[in-house]
């Protein structure tokens, strides 16, 4: 894969981030444009060419994160699963 997936992962991520009817009540962000924040700053990094930091990626869509966490009580924990799986995939070469 690539840092173009990689890119694309997140932007997914993002838009199920922004997602009205999520609950943040057991992750990190207290609300949604705190999780959509900082996934845009990650992808700002990736994209000014900055050092993509693997262990906070890998922390972000590992099990129990605050992504899953949201995931799960949000209904849409299959698709947490689905972007998990992409991101190993996308990153396993970088």
């Amino acid at each position: 894969m690539s840092v173009e997936a990689l890119i694309q992962v997140l932007a997914d991520t993002r838009a199920l981030l922004a997602r009205a009817s999520n609950d943040f009540a057991w992750s990190r962000w207290g609300s949604a444009e705190a999780a959509v924040a900082e996934i845009d700053g990650i992808i700002g990094r990736i994209h000014a060419a900055d050092t993509i930091r693997l262990l906070e990626l890998e922390a972000l869509y590992g099990p129990t994160s605050s992504l899953q966490e949201v995931a799960i009580e949000s209904g849409w924990g299959d698709a947490f699963l689905m972007l998990a799986s992409r991101f190993d995939a996308s990153i396993a070469d970088l």
